[in-house]
């Protein structure tokens, strides 16, 4: 499962091997949970309904795409495409200019975390 987590939206997507079998966009960013409180007139102190809101229709598309199993293995993601730039350089030890295959760099690093 990834979940990417951005300003203005949240996706959660399922994988099953290499293939990516669902995936899904909920309008709850953290700029948007923000301006949802404010809108609202509520402080951070009712940011659990917000959330709760938010939570009821992620938990029916995990429900509905995990086949009743636990999730293996889950990614969080978050910042934008400058902050993924600079963790490939970072990271990967790649140039600026050097393409980034998701999929291999995903495959390294399981392995390294299960070994």
């Amino acid at each position: 499962m990834l979940i990417d987590i951005g300003g203005g939206s949240v996706e959660v997507t399922f994988s099953k091997g290499d293939k990516m079998i669902a995936t899904k966009s909920f309008s709850m960013g953290t700029v948007r949970i923000l301006e949802n409180l404010t809108k609202r007139k509520l402080d951070e102190s009712h940011l659990n309904i917000v959330l709760g809101e938010f939570l009821a229709d992620l938990g029916e598309h995990i429900y509905k795409n995990c086949d009743h199993d636990p999730v293996d293995f889950a990614i969080g993601t978050g910042g934008n495409l400058e902050c993924l730039g600079k963790l490939k350089v970072d990271l990967l030890k790649k140039t600026p200019h050097t393409f980034f295959n998701f999929a291999r760099a995903f495959r390294n690093y399981c392995q390294a975390a299960c070994s």
